[in-house]
């Protein structure tokens, strides 16, 4: 929270560093309000964006790219559609975005078939 004082929560000094840390999207974090009556609503946002954060969701292909077929994706038997993920030729990857990307012990399979 940004300096939130209440009845039930005082704040002493306000952690702008760990505001500013956790903002940075290269360190994934997050910031909850530590005077909030129910925390379990806090944790259980956490623990959403901590499974979100680690499953992988980019992968590399063992295949190159080829224009002459087209490629279906599933997660556990569950196709992914079309803007579900992007390939990137350059490095010869699929990455899924964050709503497909496989949870650990899940199955990703990629076929590849002639273009009709």
């Amino acid at each position: 929270t940004r300096g939130k004082v209440s009845a039930q929560c005082s704040i002493a000094n306000v952690g702008t560093q760990y505001q500013e840390l956790a903002a940075n999207p290269a360190t994934k974090g997050t910031i909850l309000d530590l005077c909030s009556d129910d925390w379990s609503k806090l944790l259980a946002a956490l623990a959403q964006k901590i499974i979100a954060d680690t499953r992988k969701s980019a992968f590399d292909l063992s295949d190159p790219l080829d224009a002459t077929k087209t490629i279906e994706v599933s997660v556990n038997g569950t196709a992914v559609p079309t803007g579900g993920y992007t390939l990137d030729a350059a490095s010869s990857k699929i990455v899924l975005s964050t709503a497909y990307a496989p949870a650990s012990g899940q199955e990703l399979v990629i076929t590849y078939s002639p273009v009709k």
